[in-house]
C-alpha cells in the first residue's frame, strides 16, 4: 500500500511540474503563446482563462483530497489541446 502511494505521489508531482511552465508562458504573454491564441480567435481571455485552469490543476494535484478532481481537469484540458491541434493548429511535424 506504501509503494502505491509513493508511485501516486510521484506522479501527481510529475504532472503538476508539467503544467507549470505551459501555465507561466500564458500567464505571462508569451509571444509564442499569444501568437497561438491568435490563430485560435482566443485571445487573450482564451489564454488567461486557460493558463489560470492550468495553474488550478497544479494545485488540485499537490492536494491529496483534491488530486483526483485535478487528474479530470487536466484531462479536459489535455483533451482541449489535442483537439485545437488537430482541427485549427496542426501537429507542426515535418513531413518529407
Amino acid at each position: 500500500m506504501k509503494t502505491r502511494l509513493t508511485i501516486s505521489w510521484i506522479l501527481q508531482f510529475i504532472v503538476a511540474g508539467i503544467f507549470c511552465y505551459p501555465a507561466w508562458t500564458k500567464l505571462t504573454s508569451s509571444a509564442a503563446e499569444v501568437a497561438l491564441f491568435n490563430q485560435l480567435g482566443m485571445e487573450p481571455t482564451g489564454r488567461y482563462l486557460i493558463g489560470l485552469l492550468e495553474s488550478l490543476t497544479i494545485i488540485l494535484l499537490l492536494i491529496p483530497a483534491s488530486a483526483v478532481w485535478g487528474a479530470m481537469l487536466a484531462l479536459c484540458i489535455m483533451s482541449g489541446a489535442f483537439l485545437a491541434h488537430a482541427t485549427k493548429i496542426g501537429f507542426g511535424g515535418d513531413v518529407s
